[in-house]
Formats: structure tokens, C-alpha cells, sequence
């Protein structure tokens, strides 16, 4: 959104959240005037702050000041590190913050533009011992990169201050390091430091004790492993349990109680506060041999451990996760919200409503259980008599809007029951007068319960009934406006209700369903309305993304960029400047004219004026470079203002050339090396030519390049240039030695090999560097370490554009360098930390330090105890072998009584699925404590085989088939159950929310498609020949037209004999040309091929599905970009969006022999043994 700034007429943006009007030009302006107001007394140092001050680009940016030092108090030291001291302060003025709080947007003065100060801020001073005899080490190695840099966890710098005793510079900073030890912030939000929270738990743990030395050392051990965002666990005396209940005694023994002192929480000052009184649940155990083990699996719901003084039972201590009423984990544990005594509860009140109807009540009641979730709409019976002022929609005679009186039930979380939102907006659909209630009827009314895809809720509310018409009505919420900033029902009643102020006194147009032909051809987001010409009375069809100057297209639709327009403004600027030199002229202005795109460079003469800082850094034969910034800087066109703008401050590199005043044919062949292309990142982009005004050399400015040698970065973000950092080695070698000639070459050659700013630089380390040596593993040649590098190894520091060490760094495929045992003489190689302290085998994922053998090893305490068969328990041992990273799942044989809340949520012909709540739920890897804990009450999928008592190889092939890893989109699994009644074995699965196959859920991996889904099947398969990798291709092919279309292949036709020899024939699905890319159904075509050898294999359906990829959203990776694929796309989606209620209406019903669930389909393949490959018949759709 633009705005024009009230004091320069100047386009702004508006930031509509929070709301700002912010006008950079005025702000910088003002900053200017204030230049004469202050002064730092060091002529260096005002240029830098000056320099920082004009940089600001947004309203949020902090201005950079001179800060007197009597501004600071409580001035403490925290830290002293060589030549620097830290110290925390607070500043009583405070830094400027630009005050966007809301006002009246009715009044003259909506907003307050000024920036206003943050008084008393508390902030990090750092001073540097003798910073007043070298302003420039100052500058370049301290200030600045605090200045460059914008994160807040790593210092963000308010100002520059001087100790007016000492004289030093002091950089003032924001609060991003501890005021006790000195060190970051391991968490900066919250102002949480591990090293001080662990030293303060070490020292208190002499103020307690539960008097049993195992239990203290494990409560300890889990203390020291707390972040800010974790419970404290406890030992807690059991006096300070207060209104003890008992809520459940059968497996479980389990209390309610009050906790008078209440846990522990970090409040994000530094301290941990209790919260007193709080509500907890005690489950007391008779036996405590396992009671650690326990406590690790539910670790991230307890508070802690007591134990009852007369029983002597210990106690653990949980949150308050469990119902009162059937002692039941909560299904939503932040809403205490239980399912089973929901639906006991609404089961309870069958009794208290009736529709008159007990089909329709029976229907009612089903919906009503099947609600999940606190935020489910209770679908009820709605006495008419709840509804009143009625009115019809649009003469609809089917569509009505009403107030519902009581209105629908709605969980209150604190008082843990539901309540009536009264008088609620409802829509009332008529669904006609019907004597005889029938399946057609109630699968009509089931249709409407389906997700909105912008709500995620269930809008129906429930059935009434018209005592006059006998009319059955649909109740739908009508408003959301409590639950979303925008309600659509609202907006569109708004805009129904102002269909009586708009209208051209013609009915066809006043009807949006009966618009001109020519309107419908644009989709909802290319028409903005309807105009007419009062005097041609020619209708006129209003968009917006033709050129509001020319009237020809954007050439940018989204950037709203006209070239033809653009460059006419440039050439009308052609009078407005010069170079004195009509050669230079036309060079300036034949590169302005080849611009093509909105971020193409616009190529200028550049006064030599508009340079300052200027640097010399490097002499060449014929030129000389500098740095220098460009102070109104290059031109940028802004999207929402529809203009260039100025990019002030830029930073660039000048290239004087020599004599170039007596050789322009020389400078014009040296111009043509450069890009005015953003996005060429293999030149060096031009900004434009200036001249020495004193010499009369020609010079081009040019983008920012390396300060020390002139040359493109390697990396332009990181400012990383490779010649230089090579030559800075080559430097250092004289100042480290190995003592043998072939280990110092070695890692000079190492050296010299950094292509990257993020590659290790290998080091000759001095082996009283390392800290904390312990043996990990030995074999015959080889012993394995681990260690603490004090200093630490190398890294690219980008803000601050150099190498600093990273001290303290823990060393066990990456190498560090070579160091060597001064006792044994013996060389050691120095690795990156990926052996396990434990084993010393390498981490299964060495980023997250995992190690699966030992993980395994621990888990085996954790998981449930497996039945006597040698099939089920070799298995999950297999399964738990396949683990590769952190996140894989851990597959375990899960007791059939860990599962409640189950209900059938469909069926096939070889099994039924369930949804369930796992109790327990599956273990995951918690990355930061390097552990697993469980996820408790996770919803799963049970697939319950039938006649599965016995296990086959083939079924466990089947569960075989689903993944552990949550890297792919492969179904995942998390173990294997058995009914305890029926004894089938129940394959537990992730839950898919979003449904089945037909509705883009789930479907099976590698199905034995033999005995599966016909129309999926290759032909081959169905004529009895061995099953292979191209039959599944087929099978994609399929998938393919499903995922274009929406629609089942085949559903219109029986699957019987008859088809199976269709298929067999080349007969494939029709599918339409123009709402899909060809590009699309020439693969899926190729998948489809009655001829296995011509099918894709695997890789080349990779390789163009990520061309496809690369083609919509640009480069990806190696994969290049195809602009007729994207051209094919982009036409396929324009149909799609200007015919979608034509292609919705052309879904095609479902033949009702048609199946897609499981079934054998050898009684309709057994006679096609025989049958001959042919052609595939085209079944591309040409209408």
C-alpha cells in the first residue's frame, strides 16, 4: 500500500501490522539537521556514526548515537577478556525506538511519526583498553562489525560512548550477555545462561536430599540437563500436598492433589519463580525398582518424585494431565479435555431430546460420537422454535439466515465443561419435505460434514425441522468473527447488503452468475469488476495488470513493471544529465535502454561528488581501485510504489582508469566485461561511469568488492574472498611448525585447498591444547579420543569478515588438523566430534550425536515387553536396525490395553482401520538432551488384518513396506499389536488427518497390486507375469492421472472381465489437454505404456519431476530451468482457474461395481493369459 508523506509529497510505504506511515526521506532529513546538535569530538568517529545514521531503511532500524557516558548508571564489570572489559549499565535516556502505537485512524493526527526513547535500557558496555591512540582498529575491527551485523543474540550495537577519565572508546551494546560470567546468552530471549543456571543448581543440591543416595544422584542428573523452557524436577517433600483424591485405583494408582508451593518456571529474568497451589496428579507406586525408567518415558510430564511417609511408597509427581472423573489422561491435556467422558456425557443426554424421527436421531447421536477434540462442533437437534428472525437469501426459496436462540455448545476450558454461545448467526439450507427417511437422504446430510479449508472446523451445527412445511433444514454457523480477524460469511453478507447501492440498470451484469461471457474468462484474482462508458455505453471489464500509462501488460505482473513505459521515462531523462562527452552519453544511454527486467541494474553517470570514504586498494598497470560509498546510491524500483527509488549509502568499488580521458574506445571495451544482470552471479555488475574531476580519468563504479585486493567475493553475502584468505595462510605459515617437513607440507597443501568461507582450515595443533583426553576406543593400529580444544578451531565469522576460534570445542569424517603426543612421539589426528563416548563406534547421525547402538541399548528399559515369538521379535529388531537419523521411528511390539478411544474409520477387503489414542505414545529423540523420550496420547491408525493369527512372511512383507523415516512421504509405522480377543495382528500406523485416497489421504506402498485395485495394475500383472519395478511405474502412471483430474481411473465402468481386457487392450482414462501441461501427460503417458521395457525407470521420472519443479519456481540445485514447462503450467492453471466450477461439475459419478479397496482379482484375470500387447489407444480428451 503507497501513501503520500505529508511533508515532501514523497511515496511511502505503509506497514499495515502494526500499522506505520514511515517516510525514510523525512527521517534522513532529520537526521541531518541534527549532525550540528552533537559531536563525539574525533572527527573519524562522528563520520562512522553520520555514515551508520543514513543507512536506515526501515522503521524498526536502530539509530546508531554518541552517547555521553554520564548517561550510563549501575555501571558493574562482568567480564575482562585481554584488552576488553565488559560492563552492564543502564542508560537513562534509553536508545530511539520509532513509536508505532495505534490511535484513531478518525483523527488529524492518527499516528505519532517521531521516534520516541526507551528510558532506562539495560545495555552491554564494551571498552577497549587504548582505543583513543588507534581510531582505526577501532573502527574497522570493533564498530564496525557490530554495525554489519543484525543479530540481536550476538550484539547489536546502540551507540559509541568514551570513558571521559581513561579516554577509552566504549561500543554500547543490547543486553546480549550474562551479567555474571560474561559469556552469550545461551538462549538471548530469554536471558537464560546454562553454565550459571547449572553452577546455581550444583550449589543448592546440599539443600535437599530424599534420602535414598540413587534417587538424589538420578534428580540431580536430570536437573543439570534443564533448559529454560523445561520443569524443574524435584525431590518434593510429600507435605506439601494438599486435598488429596483418589482418581483411579485399578493398574494404576493415581491422586489428585494440590501442590501448596507449586513447581518451578523460569520467568525470563533470570530467575525461577514458583507458581503456588498448583494442580498435580500423583501416581503412587508399590514397587520402585523401576521407577527411573518409568519416570524417563513420561519425563516431560512430571515435576518430580516424593514419597508417602506412612506407606513409604515413593511417588511420582505428574502435571495435571489426568481427569478427575475416569483418571484417563486427558485427550487434550491444555484444555483438560476428556474424550470418553464427553461422549459419556453426551450419551447420557440421548435421552433428553428427540427429532420425533429415530432414524434421523440415530444419525445425530452417531455424529455426536464421532467428535475428537474440544473443538468439534456438538452437531444437535435443533427445535424450530430456536430460530428466529428467518430471512430468505437471494429469492433462493432453499437458503435461509436466522439468530439460533441457545445457541451451540462450546468447551470452556477453565471450567471444563460446555456452555451456549447464545444467539448466534446460523444459515439454514432447506433440504425439502420427505415422508420416508432414506440412505440417499442421510448421505446427502453426511456430505456437508467436511472440513473447511480455511476454518479447519466442521461449520454444521446440526438438523431442525419446519412444523409448518415439514420441511427437514441444515443449521450451519454462519459467523466466525470471535474465532478470525476475517469472517467470510460476515464480508459477504456486507456485500450482499450493498448490492442495492451498486448497479448499472442491467440485470445481466447485476447477476454475478449470469455475467458477460467475456468476464468469466478471468479468474477471481485478474478481474476486479464492471464498468460502463457513459457516453459509448460499452461495457468495460476493470483488472489490474495492464500498464495504467500504456495499456499494454505488465511485463512483471506481480513487480507491476512496464518496460515500454520504464524506458520511456529514461529517455525523457536523457536531457536532465551529461558526461560532457557524447560517446560516454550514448554508452550511458544504450545501457539503459537494454534494461529487460525490475532488477536489472540501471546504468548512470555518477557525479564524482557523490563519493565519500574513499579508499585506495590496489594499483594495477593501468587502474587504480578504491572503495568508496555512493551517498544517494543506485536506483531500485519498489513494487508497491511503482517507481525507482534511491538505495542510499551503497557501498562500491571505483575503477580509475588511467589516461582513460585520451581512450574512450579503451573504456568503452572495458565496460562491456561487466553485467547489468542482479542475478549473474558471474560477473561483476556495473553501476555507472564518473570522472576525477582534478585528473580527468574515467572511472566505473562497480559492485562492492574484497577492501584488500579488489576482487569479486567468492561469496558476496559473506564477503569471503578466496585470494585473500589464501595469502593470509601463506603469511602464517612461518609462525607454526610441525617439526617435520612432510607434516608441515601436507597441511599447507590442506590449506591452500579452501574453496569456501565454511571450510575447515586445517591446523598444526599443540597437544597442550587439548583438555579432558578419554580413551574411547582401541583397536590394533588405532586409539580413538575424545577431547576439548581450549582454543578451538577456525570459523568464518561473516558480520565481522574474518576467522575467529570457537574455544571450548569438543574433538573426537572432518578434520581439524595434526597434532602429536610429546611422551610417544605419536601423530594424532584431530577429528570432528562423531565417535560415541560410549561405544566408540561413529554417531548413526553425527550432527545430532546420536549413536543407534547405543540408543537401542538404552530403549530396550523403555519399551514394552514382547510376546514369546521368534518371527515378531526378529523383526522389530530388524526394523530398529534400519534406524539411520535422529527422528527415525523406533518400531516396538505395543500391548493391545495401550490403546482407547478406538473407532472404525474404514474398511477393505483384507482389513479394517481404526483411529486410536495411544496412550504411552512412540518414543522420540529429544536432539538437545541427546535421549528418547515418550509422546504420550498420540492418535494412530490400527490396520487389523483379518485371519491373521498366524504370522506370514507375507505379512510381515506388507508392514515391511511402510517407513520409519520422516524424511519421505512413505506411510510411517510404529509397531505391531494383537487384538487380545480376536488375536489378529493390527499393524500401528501414523494417523493421516486428512483422510483416505479418494479425498488425497493415505494409500499402500508396494501393494501386492495382484490382489489389490484393477485399474492400478500394469497389464502384464493382470495377464499372471512376475511383478516388477515397471509394473509400479504403471501403477504412478495412474497415481499421475489421479492427482491431475481428482478423479479414480475407470470409476465410470464396472471392474470386472471386461475391463481387465481393456486394459490389457491399451485402452487408459480419458483426461482433458487443456487443464493439464503437456509436458505432465506425456510422462504419465510413458508410465502407462503396455510395453514395461518403454516405461521411465525411477531416475528420469526423478529427474523431470524436479525440471517440472525447477521450471515453476526457477533454479533448484543442478536441475535446469525450461521455460516451455513453465509456459505449459502456467496456461494449464489459468484454465483450471477460469473453468473450475465446469470442471467440478464434470466429475463423473462412480459405477457402482467399480472398487477400490482390496479384493482378489484372479477370477477376472485367470482367461488373459493369453492376450497379445498392443498400442495404447490415445486417451487424451480433445474437446
Amino acid at each position: 500500500m503507497t501513501y503520500l508523506c505529508e511533508n515532501c509529497d514523497y511515496s511511502i510505504d505503509i506497514d499495515l501490522y502494526p500499522y506505520i506511515k514511515w517516510c525514510k526521506r523525512c527521517q534522513i532529513n532529520k537526521l541531518k539537521k541534527n549532525f550540528t546538535n552533537w559531536t563525539s569530538g574525533n572527527e573519524k568517529i562522528d563520520d562512522l556514526i553520520k555514515e551508520t545514521q543514513l543507512k536506515i531503511s526501515k522503521y524498526r532500524d536502530i539509530i546508531v548515537e554518541w552517547i555521553p557516558y554520564n548517561q550510563f548508571n549501575d555501571i558493574k564489570e562482568i567480564a575482562k577478556v585481554d584488552f576488553t572489559t565488559l560492563y552492564s549499565a543502564i542508560w537513562l535516556d534509553g536508545p530511539l525506538k520509532y513509536d508505532h502505537n495505534r490511535h484513531n485512524r478518525d483523527s488529524d493526527d492518527i499516528y505519532d511519526k517521531e521516534h520516541k526513547r526507551m528510558s532506562n535500557e539495560k545495555v552491554i558496555l564494551k571498552c577497549l583498553d587504548n582505543s583513543q591512540n588507534n581510531v582505526n582498529e577501532f573502527i574497522l575491527n570493533e564498530a564496525k562489525p557490530y554495525i554489519i551485523n543484525k543479530d540481536l543474540t550476538d550484539g547489536i550495537i546502540y551507540g559509541i560512548s568514551q570513558d571521559p577519565n581513561t579516554k577509552d572508546y566504549i561500543m554500547v551494546l543490547n543486553d546480549y550477555c550474562c551479567e555474571k560470567c560474561g559469556n552469550k546468552y545461551t538462549y538471548f530471549y530469554s536471558k537464560w545462561c546454562r553454565p550459571c543456571q547449572i553452577n546455581n543448581l550444583k550449589q543448592n543440591f546440599v539443600n535437599w536430599t530424599s534420602g535414598n543416595e540413587i534417587i538424589d544422584e538420578f534428580i540431580q542428573k536430570m536437573q543439570l540437563k534443564t533448559e529454560y523452557y523445561d520443569i524443574m524436577f524435584e525431590w518434593i517433600p510429600y507435605n506439601q500436598f494438599n486435598d488429596i483424591t483418589e482418581i483411579r485405583s485399578d493398574s494404576i494408582i493415581l491422586y489428585s492433589a494440590i501442590w501448596l508451593n507449586g513447581p518451578l518456571k523460569y520467568d525470563y529474568n533470570t530467575k525461577w519463580e514458583r507458581m503456588p497451589n498448583e494442580k498435580v496428579a500423583l501416581e503412587f507406586l508399590h514397587n520402585s525398582n523401576n521407577i527411573t525408567n518409568k519416570i524417563l518415558q513420561k519425563i516431560k510430564q512430571i515435576y518430580g518424585i516424593s514419597r508417602n511417609p506412612d506407606t513409604n511408597d515413593y511417588v511420582i509427581v505428574f502435571q495435571d494431565f489426568y481427569c478427575r472423573n475416569c483418571g484417563n489422561q486427558y485427550t487434550k491435556i491444555y484444555t483438560k479435555w476428556c474424550e470418553p467422558c464427553q461422549i459419556n456425557y453426551l450419551k447420557q443426554e440421548f435421552a433428553n431430546w428427540t427429532s420425533g424421527d429415530e432414524i434421523i436421531d440415530k444419525f445425530i447421536q452417531e455424529m455426536q460420537l464421532n467428535i475428537e477434540s474440544d473443538i468439534d462442533i456438538i452437531v444437535e437437534w435443533i427445535p424450530y422454535d430456536q430460530l428466529i428472525n428467518i430471512k430468505e437469501i437471494s429469492n433462493s426459496f432453499t437458503h435461509y439466515t436466522a439468530m439460533w436462540v441457545n445457541g451451540p455448545l462450546q468447551y470452556e476450558k477453565k471450567k471444563q465443561e460446555y456452555e451456549r454461545l447464545s444467539n448466534v448467526k446460523v444459515d439454514l439450507k432447506c433440504l425439502g419435505n420427505l415422508q420416508t427417511i432414506t440412505n440417499e437422504f442421510l448421505n446427502k446430510v453426511r456430505s456437508y460434514f467436511v472440513e473447511d479449508n480455511f476454518t479447519y472446523l466442521k461449520k454444521i451445527q446440526g438438523m431442525s425441522k419446519n412444523p409448518h412445511t415439514k420441511e427437514y433444514l441444515m443449521v450451519f454457523r454462519n459467523c466466525y468473527c470471535n474465532n478470525y480477524r476475517w469472517c467470510e460469511s460476515c464480508k459477504i453478507d456486507n456485500l450482499i447488503q450493498n448490492f442495492v447501492n451498486q448497479t448499472n440498470g442491467n440485470e445481466k451484469i447485476d447477476k454475478i452468475s449470469e455475467l458477460l461471457s467475456e468476464a468469466k474468462f478471468y479468474s477471481i484474482d485478474k478481474i476486479i469488476g464492471i464498468s460502463q462508458h457513459p457516453d459509448t455505453k460499452d461495457y468495460i471489464i476493470v483488472q489490474d495488470y495492464f500498464c495504467k500509462k500504456c495499456g499494454n501488460k505488465y511485463i512483471h505482473i506481480y513487480y507491476k513493471w512496464c518496460e515500454p513505459c520504464q524506458i520511456s521515462n529514461l529517455k525523457q531523462k536523457f536531457a536532465n544529465w551529461t558526461s560532457g562527452n557524447k560517446e560516454i552519453d550514448n554508452y550511458v544511454q544504450e545501457m539503459q535502454l537494454k534494461i529487460e527486467s525490475y532488477d536489472d541494474i540501471i546504468v548512470e553517470w555518477i557525479p564524482y561528488n557523490q563519493f565519500n570514504n574513499i579508499k585506495e586498494i590496489g594499483k594495477h598497470d593501468s587502474s587504480i581501485q578504491y572503495m568508496a560509498i555512493w551517498m544517494n546510491g543506485p536506483l531500485q524500483y519498489e513494487k508497491n510504489k511503482q517507481e525507482y527509488e534511491r538505495l542510499f549509502n551503497k557501498e562500491v568499488s571505483l575503477k580509475c582508469l588511467v589516461n582513460s580521458q585520451d581512450i574512450i574506445s579503451e573504456l568503452l571495451n572495458e565496460v562491456k566485461l561487466y553485467s547489468i544482470k542482479n542475478d549473474d552471479e558471474s560477473k561483476i555488475k556495473i553501476y555507472g561511469v564518473s570522472q576525477h574531476p582534478d585528473i580527468k580519468d574515467y572511472i566505473l563504479v562497480l559492485q562492492d568488492c574484497c577492501e584488500k585486493c579488489g576482487n569479486l567475493h567468492i561469496n558476496s553475502i559473506n564477503k569471503w574472498c578466496k585470494p585473500c584468505q589464501i595469502n593470509n595462510l601463506k603469511q602464517n605459515f612461518s609462525n607454526w611448525t610441525s617439526g617435520n617437513e612432510k607434516i608441515d607440507d601436507f597441511i599447507k597443501e590442506t590449506q591452500l585447498k579452501i574453496s569456501k568461507y565454511s571450510d575447515i582450515i586445517v591446523e598444526w595443533v599443540p597437544y597442550n591444547q587439548f583438555n579432558k583426553i578419554k580413551k574411547i576406543i582401541k583397536s590394533d593400529s588405532t586409539v580413538i579420543y575424545s577431547a576439548i580444544w581450549m582454543n578451538g578451531p577456525l570459523e568464518y565469522i561473516w558480520y565481522k569478515r574474518e576467522y575467529k576460534r570457537l574455544p571450548n570445542r569438543k574433538v573426537d569424517d572432518k578434520i581439524y588438523g595434526i597434532s602429536q603426543d610429546p611422551n610417544t612421539k605419536d601423530f594424532i589426528i584431530i577429528l570432528q566430534d562423531f565417535y560415541c563416548e560410549n561405544c566408540g563406534n561413529i554417531y548413526t547421525d553425527i550432527h545430532f550425536k546420536m549413536c543407534k547402538s547405543c540408543y537401542i541399548n538404552n530403549t530396550n528399559n523403555f519399551l514394552y515387553k514382547t510376546i514369546e515369538d521368534e518371527k515378531i521379535n526378529n523383526f522389530i529388531q530388524e526394523m530398529q536396525s534400519k534406524i539411520k537419523l535422529y527422528h527415525d521411528i523406533m518400531v516396538e511390539w505395543i500391548p493391545y490395553n495401550q490403546f482407547i478411544n478406538i473407532k472404525e474409520v474404514g474398511k477393505g477387503g483384507f482389513s479394517t482401520v481404526y483411529s486410536a489414542i495411544w496412550i504411552d505414545g512412540p518414543l522420540l529423540y529429544d536432539k538437545n538432551k541427546q535421549e528418547y523420550i515418550r509422546s504420550p496420547n498420540m492418535k494412530v491408525a490400527l490396520k487389523c488384518l483379518y485371519n491373521s493369527q498366524n504370522i506370514t512372511n507375507k505379512f510381515l512383507n506388507e508392514v515391511k513396506a511402510y517407513s520409519i523415516s520422516k524424511g519421505n512421504s512413505i506411510h510411517k509405522i510404529y509397531g505391531i499389536s494383537q487384538n487380545s480377543i480376536t488375536k489378529d495382528y493390527i499393524i500401528v500406523l501414523q494417523y493421516a488427518v486428512k483422510g483416505s485416497f479418494d479425498n488425497y489421504k493415505y494409500f499402500f506402498k508396494n501393494c501386492n497390486w495382484k490382489k489389490r485395485i484393477m485399474p492400478y495394475v500394469a497389464p502384464e500383472v493382470l495377464k499372471c507375469k512376475p511383478y516388477t519395478q515397471a509394473a509400479d511405474i504403471y501403477s504412478f502412471g495412474m497415481i499421475m492421472y489421479f492427482v491431475a483430474t481428482g478423479k479414480q481411473p475407470f470409476a465410470n465402468c464396472a471392474h470386472d472381465n471386461t475391463l481387465a481386457v481393456n486394459i490389457c487392450n491399451g485402452i487408459r482414462p480419458e483426461i482433458s489437454e487443456k487443464g493439464v501441461p503437456k509436458c505432465y501427460i506425456d510422462l504419465m503417458k510413458k508410465c502407462l505404456d503396455s510395453n514395461p521395457e518403454n516405461r521411465p525407470i525411477v531416475n528420469e521420472i526423478e529427474e523431470l519431476i524436479k525440471s517440472f519443479s525447477a521450471s515453476i519456481y526457477g533454479y533448484t540445485g543442478k536441475i535446469s530451468f525450461n521455460s516451455e514447462f513453465k509456459k505449459q503450467f502456467e496456461e494449464a492453471e489459468e484454465y483450471r482457474k477460469e473453468n473450475i466450477l465446469s470442471i467440478e461439475n464434470g466429475q463423473s459419478t462412480t459405477h457402482p461395481q467399480a472398487y477400490y479397496t482390496s479384493r482378489l482379482l484372479n477370477p477376472f484375470t485367470k482367461d488373459l493369459i493369453n492376450i497379445s500387447s498392443v498400442e495404447v489407444i490415445d486417451f487424451t480428451d480433445e474437446q
